[in-house]
Formats: structure tokens, sequence, C-alpha cells
């Protein structure tokens, strides 16, 4: 345990990084600190609260910008939308550069239009401290990121399902999560499965599959497992929900042996939960469902929905701490993509393999 002890008091702190240096602390630490953040020891926030009282600091969002020349902003380039998830990425983000005493400029862009090259201009003229640029993974060659590059100033991109980038990166290992939720279904007596909401050209499905296909390895299954895949596209104004409801719909009708059903995500997995209820079609007793995401409501639905948690809060501390030791440093730091491994979240809408033998049908009305 760390010792508890106050500052001297001829010491000042007028900003996060003054009382970080103070203390000998990242400025993460003490930011999470302040904010009660249980990941930090009671000692050490009980240190950092005596510290920044005996040292003045009060938290001051227009202090970076005061001291220095320097703006205090990080330019947050939001470039693609997936579904819900990835606006509770943005709010999380927001909240935590604001706690870094970081005042965040947000623009919305899309990943395959230039106004991303004129964004990305725009927070290179603001002198911005730093940029990260949600959902896509642009390289450091692109010619959309040279302004940055030319204006020295660092930037991060957390990458919501393409290739790792040549650049600093957070990005999901969507493969071994998916590998482990497989893994725990074979491990039930799954052997057939249907996918629902995968759209093979996207590389985020891509990984998921590779996961999924080593999964039948690692069980020695690999010959006699199938995989049924219902990937129609979505239609004009279909909720996410709706498409569910109509895949399940359409692998019904296509009297599929699945006995475990994988949907892209929570809300596509609860869509198609909602059609087998209403067709008295028991989750998970006629057929197991697993989503992704791990969405606020997913823990809640009945029955609650087996899925992926892609780990918000420290997905968000890794693209942080890049960002600021990037502000930091001298000289930039060479590319280090990083990889970060979602956790499988185990729920009653998944169980062991039923003994119904053939294809899915509906069942009848109590």
């Amino acid at each position: 345990m760390e010792d508890v002890q106050s500052s001297p008091a001829n010491v000042t702190s007028h900003s996060l990084e003054e009382l970080a240096q103070h203390l000998k602390l990242s400025v993460g630490t003490v930011s999470r600190a302040l904010n009660g953040h249980q990941s930090v020891s009671r000692s050490t926030r009980e240190r950092v609260r005596l510290a920044a009282k005996a040292t003045g600091y009060t938290p001051n969002p227009l202090a970076r910008g005061l001291s220095g020349g320097r703006s205090g902003l990080v330019g947050v380039l939001f470039s693609h939308f997936v579904n819900s998830v990835t606006g509770v990425f943005l709010i999380q983000l927001v909240k935590r550069l604001e706690a870094l005493e970081l005042r965040p400029m947000i623009k919305i862009g899309n990943p395959l239009m230039e106004s991303n090259i004129d964004i990305i201009r725009d927070f290179a003229v603001m002198k911005v401290e730093g940029v990260i640029v949600l959902g896509s993974h642009l390289d450091s060659d692109s010619p959309t990121m040279q302004p940055l590059t030319q204006a020295g100033i660092p930037y991060v991109s957390l990458n919501f399902g393409g290739p790792p980038a040549r650049a600093q990166c957070v990005q999901h290992d969507r493969a071994a999560a998916e590998r482990e939720l497989v893994g725990r279904l074979l491990e039930l007596g799954h052997r057939e499965f249907a996918l629902i909401g995968f759209y093979m050209g996207s590389y985020s499905f891509i990984s998921r599959m590779e996961g999924i296909k080593q999964a039948f390895k690692d069980h020695g299954v690999t010959g006699k497992a199938l995989l049924h895949q219902f990937r129609e596209v979505r239609e004009k104004d279909e909720s996410t929900f709706d498409f569910g409801y109509r895949m399940a719909r359409q692998l019904v009708e296509q009297k599929t042996k699945a006995t475990a059903c994988l949907a892209g995500n929570d809300e596509i997995a609860l869509g198609a939960i909602r059609y087998f209820q209403s067709h008295h079609i028991h989750v998970p007793g006629d057929i197991s469902v697993a989503g992704f995401d791990n969405l606020g409501f997913s823990a809640h639905t009945t029955p609650p929905i087996t899925t992926i948690d892609l780990e918000i809060d420290r997905t968000l501390e890794m693209v942080l701490d890049l960002l600021t030791r990037q502000i930091a440093a001298p000289q930039p730091l060479p590319p280090a993509p990083i990889l970060v491994r979602p956790s499988v979240i185990l729920r009653e809408s998944t169980g062991r393999r039923p003994r119904r033998r053939g294809r899915l049908k509906p069942g009848k009305a109590p």
C-alpha cells in the first residue's frame, strides 16, 4: 500500500499535468483518482486528493489554453456510425477528455467521402493538441492525415472494424472473442450454427468468422460443423430490431437445422428472439441466440442475451494513454497498433443443445 501524504505548501499545481508530475503519476491515473475511479487504489485516490488540496489545484478546462499558448483542444473525427455502441463510445470519450481537462471538438465525417480531408485540415489549422479518429483505420501515410503529420499533431485511431492501421491504433480482437464464444457453445453440444446479420465483405465480420472456424478446429469438429448464413441487406428505414426479426423468420422458413444462432449485434439478436418467442420457439430451449456489443438493454431482456463486451472503459483508457503520451513525447512514437480482447458474457439466451432432431419449426400456443 502506498503512503498517504500531502504535498509541501510551497508547491503549486495549476494544471493536471503539473499535479501528475509532482506526484510522479501518469495524467490518466491522477484524473481517474480525482474522479473516484475504482481502478485506482483507495490510498492513491486519497494521496491525489490531499495533494490537489495542498497545492491549490482546481480543475479548469481552460487552464491548458491559458498557459504556454496551448489550445487544450482535441479534435474528434467520428467517421463511422455502425450501431448504438459507437454512440456509447463517443459519449464516454467526451466525458474522459473533459476529465483530463481537454476540450473535445467533434466533427462528423464519412470514411468514404472527401469531407474527412477538410475536417482533418481544419483541426490542423486550429492547432489542436491531438486528434482521435473514431471508427476508421486511416494509416499514417494516408493523404487524409497529411495535414496532421506535417503540423506534428499526434493522432490515434479507434478502429471499429477495419484491418490494423500503420499508425497509433487501438482495435478489438474480434476473432479471439468469437472463438471463445463459439467454443463455449460447442462445449454445450451445438454443432450447427445460423449466422444472421453477418456481412462477409466487412473486415469486422471476416475476423469474427476466423474466430468461429478456429473454434471448430479447436474442438475437432471442423468437418462436421455447419454454418447456415442468412445475410440479406437491411431494407430502407428498417430498424435493426426489425431486421433481426425478419432474419429469424427466414431462418425458420428455410427450415434450418441450426441449434444456435449468432447475430451481428445485440439489436439483431433481440429482434430474432422476439420472432422466436412470438412463434412459440423457446430460447434457449429450442435454439440458443448470442449477440455482440453488450448494449445496455442486453442484460434486461427475456431471456438476457449472451453477448461479447467491447470493454469500452479499457479501450478508451488505451486510446487516451496513446494520445497523451504522444502529446508529451518530444519525438513521434513509432506505429504501435494495440489489440483489445473483448469479453464473452454468458447469459440465459444460450444453453445446451436442444434434444430436438431435424429442422427448427414454430411451436404450438399453450
